[in-house]
Order: C-alpha cells, then sequence, then structure tokens
C-alpha cells in the first residue's frame, strides 16, 4: 500500500464503515500462517522514535543536476504502468468518456465499473492496432506474453451494491483468462517473473499476501494476516516489507518469498503524539544500499493533513538507529559515489514559498540546502507499486509548470525533455480551452524509443461536485499525445 493509499484508506475511515465479504483465487498452494507466536519471540526493542542529534544543519549545497542528454532513459525502466513496452511497440487503453465519472471532489475521477475499454498498440511508424476490449482499468503489467490487470467487480449484498477491485490476468489477444481473486497488487518482480498480490480469502474476507508465479500461473502464499495487521510497504529482490501494527506499535517486518521472516525495529509513537492524541503510523518506506528508510508520523482532521513526523532508518537487522524532524509526509533516497542522500522537502516559509529541499547526507552527518524542484519529491513518493529489476536504474516522469523531466531515483538527476507545454498544447486545434485561465493538468506521462506520450486533462471547477471548502470538477475533455522530442512533432492519439 502506497502512502497516498493509506492515506485515503485513513479519510474512508472517517467517512464511512461498511461490512465486507471477498473473493479469492482458487489455484493458491497453501502456506502456514505467518507465525505472530514466533515473531514476538525474538522481537526488537520498542523505541519511541525521535530525531537524533547526529545530524547538524549545514551551509553546503548539494545542486540539482540537469541534463538535456535523454539517451540514458532508453536503458532504464520507469513508475508509470499506465503502459507497457515490448518488441518496439508501446501498449496502453483507450478510454471513453464512460470510463470514469462525470466529476468528483478535487478532480479524483474514479473509473466506473462495467466499461468497456480497447487495449492497443504503437509502433515507432505511428500506426495504432486494437488488440481486444474488456473492463479492465488503471495500470497494468505486461510479462512474457500475458497482461497482468485489474476491473471493478460488481456484486449485491443484501440488495446492496458493492464495487470491488479483481485481478486477472489475459493472452495478447484478451483470451485465457485467469482469476486470482479480489484484491490489490503489491509489488513486481520481472527478474522472477512474479508478482506480490494482497488478496482476501473468500469464507473469511481475511487478507493473505501470495507470490503469483506467471511462468506458471500459481499462487503461494507467503503470508496469512488474519487480524488485517500487516501493511505492504516495500520490496526489494525477494523480501517483502510490512508494517505489522499491534495497537499503537509498527513492528517493521522483512518477510522472504519462501517464508523466512525477520521483525527488524518496532516502532512506537513520540512522547508529543500520545500526548496530544495523535495515532503515528508508516507512511513511506525504501531499502537501498543495505538501509530501510521510513517514513513516520501522523494525519489528522477530516482532511487528513500530514501533523509532522520523522523520517526514520537503521540497517537491516535494526541496528544504527539516525532519524530527523521532517513536515512533509514524502522522501526520495538516492546517491552520490556511494554516499546515501535522503532529499525531503523542507518547510522555511521564504519568499513565499513555504517549502524548500532539504538533503540528509547520512555519511557526513549533516542536513544540506538543495535547489532540486520539491514539488517532484511528491511525484516521486506517489509511485504506486515497487517495480523489481536488478540490473535497472529506474526513473520517474515529471511535469512542473508545463514542463516534463525524467527523475533517476539512484542519482536525482532530472532530464529535461520538453518545456512550454501550456503554450503548445493551448495553441492546437481540437483544443478550445483558455489555458490561463484554467491552466491544463497532465498524467500518465511516459518515455520509449524517443517519443513521449502524455495526457492532458481539461477541467471546469462545479460546485456540483465540492463537499465543504473542497472544490469540486468536471472532466472535459482528455487528450492523449505523442511528442518526437528529436523534431518536436506532436500527434494526437486519441481524445475522450
Amino acid at each position: 500500500m502506497t502512502n497516498q493509499m493509506k492515506k485515503w484508506g485513513y479519510i474512508s475511515m472517517i467517512l464511512c464503515c461498511m461490512g465486507m465479504t471477498f473473493g479469492c483465487a482458487s489455484n493458491q498452494e497453501p502456506r502456514q500462517a505467518l507465525p505472530s507466536e514466533a515473531l514476538e519471540a525474538d522481537a526488537p526493542k520498542v523505541i519511541t522514535t525521535c530525531a537524533t542529534d547526529e545530524s547538524k544543519p549545514s551551509e553546503q549545497k548539494i545542486p540539482a543536476q540537469y541534463t538535456d542528454d535523454w539517451s540514458a532513459l532508453k536503458q532504464a525502466s520507469q513508475s508509470d504502468h499506465s503502459y507497457a513496452y515490448q518488441d518496439g511497440k508501446v501498449y496502453f487503453r483507450q478510454y471513453h468518456a464512460d470510463s470514469f465519472e462525470e466529476g468528483a471532489v478535487w478532480g479524483h475521477y474514479a473509473p466506473i465499473a462495467g466499461t468497456t475499454k480497447e487495449m492497443v498498440c504503437i509502433d515507432a511508424d505511428g500506426q495504432m492496432t486494437t488488440l481486444f476490449s474488456d473492463q479492465g482499468f488503471g495500470d497494468f503489467y505486461l510479462i512474457g506474453s500475458r497482461f497482468y490487470m485489474m476491473e471493478k467487480h460488481i456484486t449485491y449484498e443484501n440488495d446492496v451494491k458493492r464495487v470491488r477491485d479483481r485481478l486477472y490476468s489475459v493472452d495478447m489477444q484478451g483470451e485465457h483468462r485467469s482469476e486470482y481473486g479480489e484484491g490489490e497488487i503489491c509489488a513486481v518482480d520481472l527478474d522472477r517473473a512474479i508478482l506480490i498480490l494482497k488478496l482476501f480469502s473468500e469464507e473469511t474476507g481475511e487478507a493473505v499476501y501470495n507470490v503469483l508465479d506467471c511462468k506458471q500461473d500459481t499462487l503461494t502464499e507467503i503470508a496469512h494476516d488474519p487480524s488485517n495487521e500487516l501493511i505492504f510497504l516495500e520490496y526489494q529482490d525477494g523480501w517483502c516489507y510490512f508494517d505489522r501494527h499491534t495497537e499503537e506499535v509498527c513492528h517493521v517486518t522483512a518477510i522472504s518469498l519462501d517464508g523466512a521472516y525477520n521483525e527488524i525495529v518496532a516502532l512506537a509513537p513520540s512522547e508529543a503524539a500520545l500526548e496530544y492524541g495523535y495515532s503515528e503510523d508508516l507512511w513511506g518506506m525504501k531499502v537501498a544500499g543495505g538501509r530501510i528508510y521510513m517514513k513516520y508520523g501522523s494525519y489528522a482532521g477530516s482532511a487528513a493533513m500530514y501533523q509532522d513526523g520523522r523520517i526514520i532508518t537503521t540497517k537491516l537487522d535494526g541496528t544504527d538507529y539516525r532519524g530527523i524532524e521532517c513536515g512533509a509526509d514524502c522522501f526520495m533516497v538516492c546517491s552520490e559515489a556511494g554516499r546515501p542522500l535522503v532529499y525531503f522537502p523542507e518547510c522555511v516559509a521564504d519568499n513565499g514559498d513555504p517549502y524548500a529541499t532539504g538533503v540528509w547526507d547520512l555519511e557526513n552527518n549533516i542536513i544540506a540546502a538543495s535547489d532540486f524542484p520539491y514539488q517532484l519529491i511528491y511525484e516521486y513518493q506517489e509511485q504506486r507499486v515497487p517495480v523489481y529489476r536488478k540490473e535497472d536504474r529506474s526513473y520517474l516522469m515529471c511535469e512542473r509548470n508545463g514542463a516534463f523531466y525524467g527523475v533517476f531515483s539512484d542519482s536525482a538527476q532530472i532530464v529535461r525533455l520538453a518545456d512550454e507545454m501550456n503554450q503548445e498544447i493551448g495553441q492546437r486545434a481540437e483544443v478550445d480551452w483558455q489555458w490561463e485561465q484554467a491552466p491544463f493538468s497532465y498524467h500518465h506521462l511516459y518515455y520509449a524509443d524517443g517519443f513521449l506520450y502524455f495526457e492532458v486533462e481539461m477541467n471546469r471547477y462545479d460546485d456540483t461536485y465540492a463537499v465543504g471548502w473542497r472544490d469540486g470538477y468536471r472532466r472535459v475533455q482528455t487528450n492523449l499525445y505523442r511528442r518526437n522530442l528529436s523534431d518536436g512533432t506532436m500527434e494526437l492519439l486519441y481524445t475522450y
């Protein structure tokens, strides 16, 4: 579960409480349930989270690294899985006007169950081919010759309509479908050709974490979670990392693909959180360079606003606890010549902008300043599902003020891809829009073979969909474009 998903889960708990019945795949190979008594036997001492005093503010500046050479993107993988790439072709869904809600709070339009879309591909020459139609939505993963996807599944319980996410796979023609049950995709390991799935038992509704072997199309249980205490946060090279939550303590637990487990550290709320009644939790995690990095803090209020917290790190055996205070709910772990650097938005309240970028240099025990755009750290944190491939560099496609970038997660290097896109889009014949009054929003940026793919979404304020002080918007039009980075030409692929 990502930081954003967990945050929205908090909001959902405020708004409603619903009883649920779930379904699960039948081709599952059972494995022994996670033995909580064994986890408790050698559990580490509970640590009250706090900032440690090793790291001091520094006058040092760490400049943002920009480059106009996008050739490095050819050998790297990216985080947006609204697309897939194989053998010179880019695959994506073609949506329609009925695919999403007409309007929503903040313009977060939910997909509509039971609506049909097409899976299409496009080659370097621009030839588009429709492969099949189905009712899937959202991210998908092309592994071998099969698509792994989700769809909204409608059921009725005591005449009450319920809509759940259901996982399935199909071949390249949309046929030979396999069903895996209701739940979510937690992680993808491309080296092992596996998915980590959180599914829900049809009989009990209990959460069960499974490995889906894409070559054999079999499910193997790695962790049974009868009390719904396990919250998936990270995957790295055969290990799943969870917050095993008990009362007020977060037990950071690693479970391997073959069922081995290791409790790394146990974290308890700060004294201030207990004094003011905040419930502190883990909201983000990254494993890199033999260390585990965690965002620990609290959301509160009807808007679920972040109430301050800490970035915490230990070695993978739980030793060498380090922590700094951080008022933002995101961070990015990078390195420079093997030196770990943690980028985070830092509250400065200067020149009308409340944030700048701070960099935690663990090796030198300092916190330096940087001109790296802090907005890109927020976008980096929104990555939904970790996709692992040992030899790959990964990068995130970002947009800021109409300029597009690729940001490498290992080095924080920023690749400039396009700028002044607002003006260019606003001048196109198919766009009847006053972008100066209502700027475009850009979604689902993707790079492949010298082309940049991106959606342009146009919305209008509509108080019909507002809730209190939360603004409502109505979607007017969404266009998918492909831009040639070599000559700057751009084509409209489809609109809905």
